[in-house]
């Protein structure tokens, strides 16, 4: 390989702050690949140089970019492809007509590279996927659960799924029951083979090496800044480490070599380089990703919040693509009345939003209450004006009722035990009997009852003790919360000045405090993608996010700035 120093800068994507750029080599340059995945999402592909196997059997690696993913094993957005597992997933009203997370028994349902696994005889040892692949899937089981899997796939190859200890995760507190079951060997019609072996410790696994033929494909990792810890079921998994180098021999020699170099902002990492380098030593020009900030006609989610004007925030799925809009109120002071509205869509970036509405409020505009209420995976939005509710189409060049799914009569009729005023916030449902219809909650000092959505209305109105019978005077009950990942409702309660009194995790109740003083505003989200949902508390001069540890059952400090403030009333 020759070295080249003409450089050209080529922007692939203009994102916002998850989004790159790419510096790279007009001659001689690591090869890519940009695509557009059909969610929408901005995708790169690296391939990985693999000798040939023997009649072509060989493994398919590649380096994968992927807007919309969350933080992996090269940092946010950036993983290992061509890989494999089968693992534990939660089970769903679709599926299984329940809602129910992960718990590590028997109970629990399979996927094979996230297409899920169909049982198809009364023992549960063999399977299909979901999205037929015509592969045949036999489950090695004991009383409680899977040794190991073969997949005999169309082509005639086989392959074979935790047959070895290093390739079965075990989730640390819980060593008997795997929580996934990664490729091991696969195997083609004339008996080639290709070996796979891990490292696993401590609740984490990652690919150490390939082998197949005399060949061999080693991964090479450091510690990362952002080491990420997942509970569930009182277990946990870990990723502590990311991808430093990847070393590809072929009869014992080099014959390519990678390596990754990253920046970290605080929060994650960041893939900055890729550098190849070939048998002969000699290297290309690094391929350079560069974070770039939005582009003109999009604005970032910081420059709606940061502003010290007088506004709120409602953050939800309006449009139903998965990604959260957002939609602003504004005022000219404290004491006067709400007069404008906008509504911002998010970018397939999931980080940027493009403004697409914007109007006039009526006048006593109380606020809007966001709830999916008919269960079809997009939130609907009310309007409260002086008292009356009306259900409102925010994507309409005015705010006003738009053929109501639930009618305003319906909901007045139970208006004041549904929304509390004050509380200003996202009425999220709770889903404790797994029937996925639940549309919204009010409560009591030691009961929640839940209201449901049945032909256009809210009926069948189903009481839950909550056990906070300690409760003195009003509070504010969050319903829909997951703090320790098993996909079943948690609650959160305030009191009247939003001090934290007590919390309901599975089927713990405590009223231990996580925070006090007042807090000016309490928000309910998860803030660093690990699947749970953290607590943010702004204060007058700073803020701090709160994050779940199921193994200790405490609330812990995630994050503490002087960003967000009082002046920015965030809703969620």
């Amino acid at each position: 390989m020759k070295n080249n120093t003409l450089l050209l800068i080529l922007t692939l994507f203009l994102f916002s702050k998850q989004g790159f750029a790419q510096t790279i080599s007009v001659y001689g340059s690591t090869v890519g690949e940009a695509n557009v995945t059909p969610s929408g999402a901005a995708s790169y592909i690296i391939p990985i140089h693999t000798p040939r196997g023997v009649n072509g059997f060989q493994p398919n690696i590649s380096i994968i970019y992927n807007s919309q993913s969350g933080n992996g094993i090269l940092g946010y957005g950036w993983n290992i492809s061509g890989l494999s597992s089968i693992s534990r997933v939660p089970s769903t009203i679709y599926f299984d007509g329940i809602t129910e997370g992960v718990n590590l028994n028997r109970m629990d349902k399979l996927a094979l590279d996230g297409n899920r696994l169909i049982c198809i005889n009364a023992d549960s040892t063999e399977f299909k996927t979901e999205l037929e692949n015509f592969s045949k899937i036999i489950g090695g089981k004991s009383d409680v659960s899977y040794y190991w899997f073969e997949v005999k796939t169309k082509d005639g190859s086989t392959n074979y799924y935790g047959t070895t200890e290093d390739s079965r995760l075990r989730p640390l507190g819980n060593w008997s029951q795997p929580l996934a079951w990664y490729l091991s060997k696969s195997t083609d019609p004339n008996g080639n083979s290709i070996n796979y072996f891990y490292t696993n410790q401590n609740g984490e696994i990652y690919i150490d090496r390939i082998e197949y033929a005399n060949n061999s494909i080693q991964f090479i990792y450091e510690d990362r800044p952002d080491k990420n810890v997942t509970y569930f079921a009182g277990a946990s998994v870990s990723q502590k480490k990311r991808l430093k180098g990847i070393t590809v021999k072929s009869d014992g020699q080099v014959a390519r070599s990678y390596s990754f170099t990253y920046n970290h902002d605080g929060l994650f990492s960041h893939l900055a380089s890729i550098s190849e380098t070939g048998s002969d030593g000699a290297s290309l020009n690094p391929t350079q990703f560069i974070r770039e900030g939005i582009n003109a006609n999009s604005t970032a989610y910081s420059a709606l919040v940061e502003t010290q004007s007088y506004k709120q925030i409602y953050n939800a799925d309006l449009t139903g693509d998965g990604r959260s809009d957002v939609v602003v109120t504004y005022k000219s002071s404290v004491e006067s009345n709400w007069t404008d509205w906008a509504f911002y869509e998010a970018n397939a970036d999931g980080h940027s939003f493009t403004k697409k509405y914007s109007g006039k409020l009526p006048s006593g505009f109380k606020g809007f209450y966001l709830s999916d209420i008919d269960n079809n995976g997009t939130y609907d939005i009310f309007m409260r004006v002086s008292g009356v509710y009306s259900y409102c189409c925010i994507q309409c060049d005015e705010l006003k009722p738009q053929n109501a799914i639930v009618k305003p009569d319906s909901l007045l009729t139970k208006s004041d035990a549904i929304f509390k005023e004050h509380s200003e916030k996202t009425v999220l449902p709770p889903d404790d009997d797994s029937n996925g219809c639940c549309a919204t909650c009010s409560y009591d000092r030691q009961y929640m009852n839940a209201y449901f959505y049945s032909n256009g209305n809210l009926v069948r109105n189903e009481q839950y003790d909550i056990h906070f019978d300690f409760i003195k005077g009003d509070a504010i009950i969050y319903a829909g919360l997951n703090f320790d990942g098993d996909g079943k409702s948690d609650f959160l309660i305030l009191d009247k000045s939003k001090n934290f009194v007590g919390v309901k995790v599975g089927n713990t109740y405590f009223s231990a405090q996580v925070f006090s003083n007042n807090p000016n505003d309490v928000n309910l989200l998860d803030y660093n993608g690990d699947g749970r949902t953290d607590i943010l508390v702004t204060k007058e001069y700073n803020s701090t996010i709160y994050t779940y540890n199921p193994r200790s059952t405490k609330f812990e400090v995630l994050y503490n700035s002087g960003f967000p403030t009082r002046w920015h009333s965030v809703h969620f």
